[in-house]
């Protein structure tokens, strides 16, 4: 039997308590809209959860985007798949009028697959702003007026922020309204042949007020997303991560990439001792945390660039003698933001599981609880 798993994000950042069921519902019903999907490809999963997200104005990707400086929605998206050990990548960022910006990506992803330019030209990787909606136009990916992607809740906070950015006003009670955030997810397919395939996604509106033209995280290779696969012996790894929260401080680390290749690196590094299954947890664990404290949280440029959050999904196959390779799956959240939204489910699971994770934390002064690590095992 084929074996489907989803896992998306609401993103990190700041959730008000009053919007927790309407963002829960939203979670639910893209894991569900995932697993419906016929399709075996964790691609397609993750384009149709995406997209789900994408068309829930709760939160802050497609419609309902935040808003820019001038009052626009400009979105960005990528997506990452493993394909044969190598990590195929789509990307658009700064799109207007585009209804499902990871639609877009995933185009352009398979784009890149192709072989039949006459000049032999370098397929891109991401296309940005008029460039990108005109590749999306002649593809066939749909359109809408881009004033139509402009959400009741996004028009009402940049009205807001954009009095009191001309009045060069903050107030403390209003600052968490400015912590927003990125969806995404990450998925995997088991087949019968224990064959596993991998992908992450990202999709964002990016921040509120931010200049026309800026592109954050979730448009960069090895930033908002990142797949990638290692071996060494008898053990295969592969390994999916979804980011959301402060863009430029995830885009200068490159998040995602530098936790995959942690892990990645991790695998031939390891002493046997730790390679033992019941040992497995606390290494990823001690991976991730550290990897996390000393490429991410020691090198930002102000309190406020510490906030994020990931979802990694760690897929590991132990060859044991000539019997069937030993599976473990585990899905792994961590988090430095006031919040972070996340469900999963496989086809086997009758419903979505849904979490809100919440930490103190200060807007002046970062977070006031070391990060948190959480470790759910799939398989």
């Amino acid at each position: 039997m084929i074996k489907k798993f989803i896992a998306v994000h609401g993103g990190a950042g700041f959730l008000s308590e009053s919007s927790e069921k309407q963002v829960k519902r939203a979670l639910r019903r893209a894991c569900s809209q995932a697993l419906c999907s016929p399709s075996n490809d964790p691609l397609e999963l993750l384009i149709s959860s995406i997209s789900s997200l994408e068309d829930d104005a709760c939160l802050n990707a497609g419609y309902g985007s935040n808003l820019t400086l001038s009052g626009t929605v400009e979105c960005d998206a990528s997506l990452m798949k493993l394909s044969e050990s190598i990590g195929l990548f789509g990307s658009v960022g700064a799109v207007s009028g585009v209804k499902n910006p990871i639609r877009a990506a995933h185009t352009i992803l398979e784009h890149s697959r192709l072989d039949e330019d006459v000049l032999k030209r370098t397929p891109p990787l991401t296309l940005v702003s008029n460039g990108a909606v005109q590749f999306c136009l002649e593809r066939g990916i749909q359109m809408v007026p881009p004033e139509s992607l402009v959400s009741e809740r996004s028009l009402s906070s940049w009205t807001l922020w954009k009095t009191r950015l001309q009045e060069e006003e903050t107030r403390p009670e209003h600052t968490e309204t400015l912590m927003q955030d990125t969806v995404g997810g990450v998925s995997f397919t088991l087949l019968p042949n224990s064959t596993v395939e991998i992908a992450a996604g990202v999709s964002s509106g990016g921040i509120l007020l931010k200049y026309p033209g800026r592109i954050g995280e979730a448009a960069v290779y090895g930033a908002g997303c990142f797949t990638s696969e290692s071996q060494c012996s008898h053990k295969l790894r592969q390994v999916a991560v979804s980011v959301s929260g402060s863009g430029e401080a995830i885009t200068r680390s490159s998040l995602g990439r530098t936790l995959s290749e942690a892990l990645e690196l991790s695998i031939c590094c390891t002493s046997s001792a730790l390679r033992e299954a019941d040992h497995v947890d606390d290494d990823v664990h001690s991976i991730l945390e550290t990897t996390f404290q000393n490429k991410f949280l020691q090198h930002r440029y102000q309190p406020s660039d510490t906030q994020a959050g990931a979802l990694v999904l760690v897929v590991e196959s132990t060859k044991v003698s000539d019997l069937e390779p030993k599976m473990e799956a585990c899905l792994w959240t961590l988090v430095v933001a006031p919040s972070m939204s996340i469900a999963w489910q496989s086809n086997l699971d009758p419903k979505a599981t849904v979490e809100i994770l919440r930490q103190p934390y200060s807007s002046d002064n970062g977070p006031k609880n070391p990060l948190s690590t959480i470790c759910t095992r799939l398989i």
